[in-house]
């Protein structure tokens, strides 16, 4: 199974866990579903667990976040920092 495939398994589980405890469910950051998602796939590759939750969890946050920031201002258009200026002259 794909991980897209397995962050919409895990977030569907959860909702019909929230729904049979009769709780509100509320959705997962796209951050915690890639995360519980990558975590499962490691257990279903052999990995126990714990260790797969641990090592999923430090990786993404080490590896996947730089690299999406590197990938980012890659892709970003010219120009992108003038327009924000323009748009957001007090910088908020």
């Amino acid at each position: 199974m794909r991980l897209l495939g397995m962050t919409q398994a895990v977030r569907k589980e959860r909702q019909a866990a929230s729904e049979a405890r009769g709780e509100r469910h509320f959705p997962l950051s796209f951050a915690s579903l890639r995360i519980a998602a990558a975590a499962r796939a490691a257990v279903a590759a052999g990995f126990p667990e714990p260790d797969a939750i641990a090592v999923v969890s430090r990786g993404y946050h080490i590896a996947w976040i730089p690299a999406r920031g590197a990938a980012g201002k890659e892709l970003l258009f010219p120009g992108r920092a003038g327009t924000r200026q323009h748009l957001f002259p007090t910088g908020t």
